[in-house]
């Protein structure tokens, strides 16, 4: 045993940057295998911190599901027994708008009995309110309703115990007055530091026994079967799920993470590549020691395991840095980018082990072919080396790869779940097998057509190496693989950066109004043009909103409902549209009676396209009697977490709504202090319109990122610019295996380009001809890549589907094209610097050296 380790260090001693670059690659799998596993604890508990927080330990969550409509507690109450029960805790949620002198926040109110609460719940408190009279003016707080923060929320909005605030309260219709009683610290049922809920009384909201969640805690688990029965039976209109809604959080979190794990699977293709090429340059330097081992009596299994050795060091050194790496970079990027949220990163010890045996495993595979061929060869085989020619493509072949990625790319548009998966997996090989047949052909071509440039030259003869060159076809085919899989890899987190954008980001304005009562449009346009009217105020534009279904959509099918918005004018949908609508768009939306823009989802999921003629159903009886019956004229490319959206004219719409949504833009360049006092000016001017009926509070204003983001800004946005960084440090990963098999080709021809010297090539020569040759690979590369992954451009969508989302990637690929162009600048200034370089320091004096000797 001695022996064999004490070979194997030699051999890593001998081959110390190919020895390296393999061990780089095992810790960039494991890294990338343990963010992944990582980025899956995101996107699980940023609901389950959510759903964890106001189950409290529920056992069961009593519900209308999202649409928060309210049912009788007395109802409930008719069903349990309070010897099975032992904690019930009703609760009327309802997110509304605070006000503060100085601002207006967005809260997810959350109505209780406040005292049976605060018994069942020990909460400990930063601050409490005394009850000094005197703390903000002279009346006596004891008239105002009391209501609790958490320590993060008071923080953000600037309270202290003791402080007045205003609450719209829908049950009334109207604001009211509050008092801060306690500022709670970030435990229990304000345990989100960045969470925005605040706790009241029924007394408070005037819920008359209404409310919309009901948390159970049993006696006995096995309970939980039994009342799920019983409220399915008695009350189908009610959902019941586990109190902490745990399976709808793993929902979420498979579906983003089975999209990754597409993507993982090319980002684990093109460092196995890597690991391959490297390990074939050691390979060929132990042939001689693995001669020896043979001479002496080793059979094939014995040499093989003395080469496995080797690369299993190689696995152990790489999988234990990489995990202290990849628990580094998490833990920076966490503290970083989601800052109080870091909380849902969590570290168990099945994270480290199942990336620490995928990447070892990975390892095994990638160096297992030229161990193989190592271990089997004759003592005769390995004396006289390997064939560095490359042979022709055998035409059959090609074709055959062709045709099988071809019909994997038609099966794959009709699959869903893990068989995109499955199949995603099957597409790799088929693309290295397209790849590697692909090659040869198109170096001869391209190789052609630069020999006609100059011929008779040094960069002529460049032209004619790499179709018959190993090496440079092995570095064609890591270029090509690395343009077409890194693009995947991009493209499939673009995905997953969408699942976290909200869906107010689809807007676009500085401020937010919106009106809590029905209107007609006279009524709205008086909003209008009483805000447009306030110095400061660019524009203002208005939209209402209702929920169809798709042609033939059911009713329980979530997927066949459709937010669709009715506007005012164009100007109101384009600012509902950040990404532009064609002047086209706009001359038809004005020429068309009943015309519709429809977000691209929809489109590309129904196969809709402009000029089609579309009829929504209704989703409640007492609209039946319209007709929503539309002409697309054009399409809305906004994405967001969700897309079915679509927008038609407010007169064709106006029936379907009891409030409206205006979208303020101000001037650009104020200064804070005079934003903040626009800000305070539009809010009580839009208040006193909507006071005109006697009731206070009709309209209310928001900042657009209060709006928008309701909390979760920092979190969305840190979410967003960790994938981004990941996206940056693939690209970047593929171009250093890249330099690296390009160095080690160079140095490994270094007596083929004595004999050029001896030949008589002039210095200036190499120049020239490593031009030609990395133009020829460059090209190569870079025309093979792109093509493929135009045909994975066309199997995005379907990956997307697995999230529940359908884009349009277009024909063409900007980003894939802008991908191949910097791969292909990139290995070529490599590869003329490194030519240059090593032949004109050593190329003369080694070739005076080999002929002296």
């Amino acid at each position: 045993m001695n022996i064999l380790l004490k070979h194997t260090l030699r051999s890593v001693a001998q081959s110390k940057i190919q020895a390296t670059m393999i061990m780089f690659t095992i810790i960039i799998i494991t890294v990338m295998l343990f963010i992944g596993f990582s980025l899956s604890d995101i996107f699980y508990n940023i609901n389950a911190a959510e759903y964890a927080r106001a189950s409290q330990g529920s056992d069961m969550l009593i519900s209308t599901g999202e649409n928060g409509e309210t049912f009788s507690r007395a109802r409930v109450d008719s069903l349990l027994d309070d010897d099975e029960v032992v904690r019930k805790e009703y609760f009327l949620k309802f997110r509304t708008v605070m006000k503060t002198q100085t601002d207006s926040k967005v809260v997810l109110a959350e109505v209780t009995d406040l005292a049976d609460y605060l018994d069942a719940h020990n909460l400990k408190y930063v601050e409490r309110w005394g009850g000094d009279p005197n703390i903000i003016d002279d009346n006596p707080h004891i008239q105002y309703y009391p209501v609790i923060i958490g320590a993060g929320f008071a923080k953000s909005a600037g309270l202290v115990a003791g402080n007045n605030v205003e609450l719209y309260l829908p049950t009334y219709d109207m604001y009211v007055k509050l008092v801060v009683l306690y500022v709670a610290e970030n435990t229990g049922i304000f345990s989100l530091e960045d969470g925005i809920n605040i706790l009241l009384d029924f007394s408070a909201a005037g819920s008359e026994g209404l409310v919309n969640a009901v948390y159970l805690k049993f006696s006995d688990a096995d309970l939980y079967a039994q009342y799920e029965n019983a409220f399915n039976e008695s009350f189908p209109a009610l959902k019941v799920e586990e109190g902490d809604r745990t399976t709808y959080a793993t929902q979420i979190a498979s579906n983003n993470t089975l999209l990754f794990a597409a993507g993982l699977i090319f980002i684990v293709a093109v460092m196995m590549l890597i690991q391959l090429a490297s390990y074939l340059v050691i390979s060929r330097k132990r042939m001689s020691e693995m001669t020896i081992f043979k001479a002496a009596g080793a059979t094939p299994m014995q040499t093989a395991i003395v080469m496995l050795l080797e690369v299993m060091l190689y696995a152990l050194v790489g999988v234990l840095i990489g995990l202290i790496t990849g628990r580094l970079i998490m833990q920076i990027a966490g503290q970083a980018l989601l800052g109080s949220a870091s909380e849902i990163l969590t570290y168990p010890f099945w994270k480290y082990l199942v990336s620490a045996l995928i990447a070892i495993f990975v390892s095994l595979l990638a160096c297992l072919a030229p161990i193989i061929g190592t271990a089997k060869r004759s003592m005769r085989e390995l004396v006289a080396g390997s064939q560095r020619l490359v042979r022709k493509t055998n035409p059959v072949a090609f074709i055959a790869s062709v045709v099988i990625i071809t019909g994997l790319a038609i099966t794959i548009k009709f699959l869903s779940g893990i068989a995109v998966v499955i199949v995603s997996a099957i597409l790799v090989v088929t693309s290295v097998l397209v790849i590697y047949f692909a090659t040869q052909p198109v170096l001869t071509f391209i190789g052609f057509v630069l020999r006609k440039i100059k011929a008779g030259s040094a960069f002529g003869l460049g032209a004619h190496t790499p179709p018959r060159n190993k090496s440079l076809q092995s570095i064609t085919i890591l270029l090509t693989t690395v343009i077409a899989f890194t693009f995947v890899v991009i493209s499939v987190i673009d995905m997953v950066k969408i699942a976290v954008i909200p869906y107010n980001t689809r807007f676009q304005s500085d401020y937010v109004l919106v009106t809590l009562e029905k209107r007609d449009i006279p009524g709205y346009d008086q909003v209008r043009d009483t805000i447009t009217l306030i110095n400061g105020v660019e524009q203002v534009g208005y939209l209402n909103v209702g929920t169809l279904l798709t042609p033939g959509g059911s009713v329980d099918d979530e997927d066949s409902y459709i937010n669709v918005y009715g506007a005012r004018d164009f100007n109101s949908v384009a600012m509902a549209c950040p990404g532009g609508l064609s002047k086209d768009t706009q001359t038809l939306w004005n020429a068309t009676e009943h015309p519709a823009i429809i977000n691209s989802e929809l489109m590309i999921k129904n196969k809709w396209k402009i000029g089609d003629i579309i009829t929504f159903d209704a989703q409640a009886e007492d609209f039946a009697k319209y007709d929503f019956t539309f002409l697309i004229v054009g399409v809305d490319y906004t994405s967001t977490e969700y897309d079915r959206v679509a927008y038609v004219k407010i007169s064709d719409f106006d029936m379907m709504t009891d409030a409206a949504t205006f979208l303020v833009e101000i001037e650009q360049g104020l200064s804070p202090e005079a934003e903040n006092l626009l800000f305070l000016e539009v809010r009580d001017v839009a208040e006193n319109i909507g006071s005109i009926s006697g009731k206070a509070g009709h309209i209310y204003a928001l900042r657009y990122n209060e709006w928008a983001y309701a909390g979760v800004a920092d979190t969305a946005e840190g979410v967003s610019a960790l994938l981004g960084l990941l996206q940056v440090a693939i690209f970047l990963i593929s171009l250093l295996g890249l330099i690296n098999i390009s160095v080690v080709a160079i140095y490994d021809r270094h007596r083929e380009y004595i004999i050029y010297g001896l030949c008589g090539m002039a210095r200036g020569d190499y120049t020239a001809f490593s031009l030609s040759e990395s133009t020829t690979v460059g090209l190569g590369g870079a025309s093979i890549g792109y093509a493929l992954l135009l045909v994975i451009n066309t199997l995005l969508p379907t990956m997307g589907a697995l999230v529940g989302k359908y884009l349009d990637y277009g024909t063409l690929s900007l980003p894939g094209f802008i991908i191949a162009v910097v791969s292909c600048i990139a290995f070529m200034l490599i590869w003329i610097i490194g030519t240059t370089i090593i032949n004109r320091k050593n190329v003369r004096l080694s070739a005076i050296n080999e002929r002296l000797t």
